[in-house]
């Protein structure tokens, strides 16, 4: 219902426009939401149809995020040149870590609050996104990782921003093949769906000049679910559960070329991401076992979230300004 609010046709070529993105990306957060919550309560007898859409969707949840990360990056990229990539180890890679690290550091102190022991180098190890101590991880350890292989391959190769992004890709496999002996299939099996939105990134606005008109974009819409439909169906092997994850990101693309997404609810949750993204489990532990009635947890966990994001990007943005802040110009 809430997707529903604002629904309309899309009449322009802003389908990947920061308004849109972020509504898409609000939308799958609050996906998020609902997927850790069910971590904590019990599912009821009328929660029979996010049962199954939770189910089936599984990593899916995650796709548009990436994807827009590796579009975003890759048209900076574009526009900027080698001033963007000499500033992603600052402003990429190590913001990201420091507003995680940040956000661990909440999550240590809750735990001693909880009375929880964790091990020394459990908690170390959750400060880099290779372990936990109740936080949520591998998404955060997947995406520096993208961004240090971003910075590497355009870093090597300057000019050649098309196999710089081939060069991306490939670390991508290496990335995947290295964690398949070492963690669970959810912290790779995603993995691809960065280096396709950068691929979108440089050959996305030469594909859609071939789909100016409603009829083409419904084309480009059947093709995408009748790959999807089939590497859905071949999931259980790797190659084709990647290959799911990227159709999904395109089919998600092909239908915001269809239909504008977007309202103040979207806008909102999708402007406190990442935010909402890394603290919700906090309010969940503490109120857990606070309610009886599984829905009254699950809406005071949500407006606890919200209360709790908005607060922790106004810390980050004052931290950021510190941190980031740009030096004078002498007179």
């Amino acid at each position: 219902l809430v997707t529903l609010w604002g629904l309309r046709p899309r009449k322009d070529g802003t389908h990947l426009s920061k308004e849109q993105t972020c509504a898409i990306n609000g939308l799958f957060v609050l996906l998020v939401f609902l997927r850790h919550t069910v971590d904590y309560i019990p599912m009821g007898r009328w929660d029979g149809i996010f049962a199954h859409i939770n189910k089936e969707l599984d990593q899916l949840i995650v796709v548009p995020f990436l994807f827009y990360s590796g579009y975003g990056i890759m048209r900076s990229i574009q526009s900027k040149g080698k001033s963007y990539v000499r500033s992603i180890p600052k402003n990429r890679i190590f913001k990201v870590w420091y507003h995680f690290a940040i956000a661990v550091g909440l999550y240590w102190v809750l735990s001693l609050f909880l009375h929880k022991n964790y091990a020394p180098l459990r908690v170390a190890l959750s400060f880099t996104g290779w372990d936990s101590i109740g936080n949520s991880n591998w998404y955060i350890f997947a995406t520096l990782w993208m961004y240090v292989f971003t910075w590497l391959a355009f870093t090597l190769l300057p000019k050649r921003q098309t196999l710089a992004a081939a060069v991306t890709a490939a670390l991508c496999v290496g990335y995947i093949l290295v964690l398949q002996d070492l963690k669970g299939i959810w912290w790779y099996d995603t993995a691809l769906v960065y280096p396709a939105g950068m691929l979108y990134g440089l050959y996305g606005e030469k594909l859609e000049k071939h789909l100016t008109g409603v009829l083409p974009r419904l084309l480009a819409l059947m093709v995408c679910i009748g790959l999807f439909a089939l590497s859905f169906y071949l999931q259980e092997i790797l190659f084709f559960r990647e290959a799911m994850a990227v159709f999904f990101a395109l089919l998600v693309v092909c239908i915001t070329m269809l239909v504008k997404i977007s309202n103040p609810v979207l806008l909102f949750l999708g402007k406190y991401t990442f935010e909402i993204y890394i603290l919700q489990r906090i309010p969940m532990l503490l109120l857990k076992n606070h309610f009886s009635n599984p829905y009254l947890y699950l809406a005071a966990g949500f407006a606890a979230s919200l209360l709790v994001a908005v607060g922790f990007h106004k810390l980050l943005e004052r931290l950021d300004g510190v941190i980031y802040r740009k030096r004078r110009k002498s007179l």
